[in-house]
């Protein structure tokens, strides 16, 4: 209210709300302070459409960890140092764990004018880590300036996380015949899927459904259990479709069917993904550069520009998989 237009600003704003517990575009009776997206610029538009619609793809996981807070008090937006006990955990005052599953670190600077790319500090604990929207894998147990164009924000899932979305975000359908798409980073892990009917307080007396997602790994072999709930009261369809997309695997995504019996997906000697190889990430960094290409030619051979390296040191992070 009253403050500037900015639509940078403005969809960093959005791509932090859709990782927050609540999630809004305020507007008000003027035309030059409202929110809609279809008063911004096409890109802009477009972006904030995309946005909007993973939030929605996002309720079965979103209602889940409200269902944890509402029974263990664990926060849908956690500080780290609630999990990881380190001095890092507590000096990364811009990071918190989203729904107990991914790791945000929202960008609250703007795009250098001549990278074209805002960063974020973020820190990655011990472990396997990958960005959800540019599928880079990073190594853990470190600082990392990260880098973004404006179609994301580091967000980070780590090895053995289990992302429960609906498989559609075109419309508000919350219906349970609508079938869910899983995603999967390799590891191991747990999910438990809660849902009810999402109107009344027939909760409080038992009246809903937990479906649980169990995630193994061993060496080049990975196992997913669903086991559906014994009484789902009615609640769900005697029949369902799951699509389950294994993000960090060589493998095309898997349809399965879930009724009233555990499902068990099995997929063996596994390949799994590389990160792109680093002349072509060093390539679109240096390419995406605003400005003269002829003068980039000449002085790029011999000495690059402080805020370039600073982005090359990105690559640094990114997970040999070969020497895992």
């Amino acid at each position: 209210m009253h403050g500037i237009q900015d639509e940078q600003l403005y969809l960093r704003w959005l791509q932090f709300g859709v990782f927050s517990p609540i999630n809004r575009l305020h507007s008000s009776n003027s035309d030059f302070m409202g929110k809609e997206p279809w008063k911004r610029s096409w890109v802009t538009e477009q972006l904030a459409t995309k946005f909007m619609r993973l939030r929605h793809q996002m309720i079965p996981y979103l209602y889940s960890a409200n269902y944890r807070t509402h029974t263990q008090g664990e926060p849908i937006c956690m500080p780290l140092y609630y999990r990881y006990n380190c001095p890092e955990a507590f000096e990364a005052k811009d990071e918190y764990i989203f729904g107990g599953q991914l790791l945000v670190s929202p960008i609250t600077r703007p795009a250098h004018k001549k990278l074209n790319l805002a960063y974020a500090d973020t820190w990655l604990p011990e472990g396997r880590w990958t960005d959800i929207f540019t599928g880079r894998i990073y190594k853990g147990d470190r600082w990392v300036r990260m880098h973004r164009d404006l179609d994301s924000i580091p967000v980070l899932a780590k090895e053995g996380t289990i992302l429960p979305m609906y498989r559609n975000g075109e419309s508000n359908d919350l219906s349970f015949a609508q079938p869910l798409e899983i995603h999967l980073w390799r590891g191991n892990g747990h999910f438990e899927l809660y849902e009810d009917d999402g109107s009344t307080m027939e909760y409080q007396n038992g009246k809903f459904a937990i479906t649980t997602f169990s995630l193994e790994e061993n060496g080049r072999n990975l196992r997913l259990t669903i086991t559906p709930p014994k009484d789902s009261h009615g609640l769900l369809p005697a029949q369902r479709q799951m699509y389950l997309k294994f993000r960090d695997v060589e493998e095309e995504e898997i349809c399965v069917t879930v009724g009233t019996e555990p499902v068990i997906v099995e997929l063996t000697d596994i390949r799994c993904r590389k990160n792109p190889p680093l002349e072509e990430l060093q390539g679109r960094i240096l390419t995406g550069v605003q400005g003269s290409n002829d003068r980039k030619s000449r002085r790029y051979g011999k000495r690059l520009p402080a805020y370039v390296l600073d982005a090359l040191m990105e690559l640094r992070a990114l997970w040999q998989p070969e020497k895992e």
